[in-house]
């Protein structure tokens, strides 16, 4: 199987480089089509980040759910921090090990 048909089956998360919220401040809130639209995936795609804790969860108003962009931000940027530091800490285990 190739990778084509691995990514077209199984979409990977938006990352922190792809995502493009620029033109709302901090404080906005954006509903799910608009979140969509900015991380360039579907309703689903995004229902099952939220599900998998890739994205922060939305709040309710009015009967609808919407997102702060800060905090979506934010989120993004956390984790690609933790991601970072997992990837450091494994390299100096593998260089431990190395001999």
């Amino acid at each position: 199987m190739n990778d084509t048909t691995t990514n077209a089956t199984m979409p990977s998360p938006p990352s922190l480089a792809t995502i493009s919220l620029g033109g709302f401040a901090d404080g906005d809130l954006i509903t799910k089509r608009e979140l969509c639209r900015c991380l360039n995936c579907s309703e689903r795609t995004l229902q099952r980040m939220v599900e998998r804790f890739e994205i922060p969860p939305p709040m309710t108003l009015g009967g609808r759910k919407v997102w702060i962009v800060g905090k979506v931000r934010a989120w993004f940027a956390d984790a690609a921090e933790r991601r970072e530091a997992e990837a450091l800490k494994e390299a100096r285990r593998l260089h431990v090990f190395d001999g």
